[in-house]
């Protein structure tokens, strides 16, 4: 018997093969990190167990090991659904149009997101280097803020892989990442008090949601 295997998933395949060695590799590394991370998260309860019953005591740090690794889970998985296009949309008006206006649509919330997605990179950035000169250590003096750093570089990956994927060709990746920049740019630097800008933003954000 032979299973039948959706195009969609074929046409990735094939995409991921004609990539460089050297972005091969850099995606294989970011798999490879985030299947340690999950591993290290089903064996650390298992561990702490079984340390328990014989040498009554647990792992150091164990449940606040687990938060960190969470994090870094759920960075590394948006960052690499990000890259495989996998992202989960609210809305599946997209997927009703056609032509012309699907990639217009596309391109609008693809340059959307990236745009949020900076404003998450540039914040968790700055919360990060915040938290750096307290010198809190997670466990066996690893400074904390060494792993909240996969908070403003995940952020950074799904937003430079959401202007890749934006659109098929050059023309519409930097017509992405134009409309990236200007909110970016409105959102950083505009003169105009936040109140006045919180109801266009809201139409803005509610469309490119829809």
């Amino acid at each position: 018997m032979s299973a039948d295997v959706p195009s969609g998933h074929i046409a990735e395949s094939s995409k991921a093969a004609q990539r460089p060695r050297w972005l091969q590799v850099a995606c294989q590394g970011e798999n490879a990190l985030i299947v340690l991370a999950l591993a290290a998260m089903m064996l650390l309860p298992v561990v702490e167990i079984i340390s328990r019953k014989l040498f009554h005591r647990g792992v150091s740090g164990s449940s606040s090991i687990v938060q960190h690794l969470t994090l870094i889970v759920g960075m590394l998985g948006g960052a690499i659904a990000a890259r495989e296009g996998r992202l989960l949309a609210l809305s599946p008006a997209q997927t009703l149009l056609k032509g012309w206006v699907k990639r217009g649509a596309q391109i609008f919330s693809s340059g959307f997101a990236a745009a949020i997605t900076t404003f998450l990179a540039v914040s968790s950035y700055g919360y990060v280097m915040a938290m750096r000169p307290l010198g809190k250590v997670l466990v066996y003096g690893i400074p904390i803020w060494t792993i909240q750093l996969f908070l403003p570089v995940g952020f950074a990956l799904i937003a430079l892989r959401l202007i890749w994927r934006g659109g098929e060709r050059w023309q519409g990746r930097l017509m992405v990442l134009g409309l990236a920049v200007v909110v970016s740019v409105l959102g950083f630097w505009a003169a105009i008090a936040a109140e006045r800008m919180m109801i266009p933003a809201l139409v803005v954000l509610g469309l490119g949601t829809l």
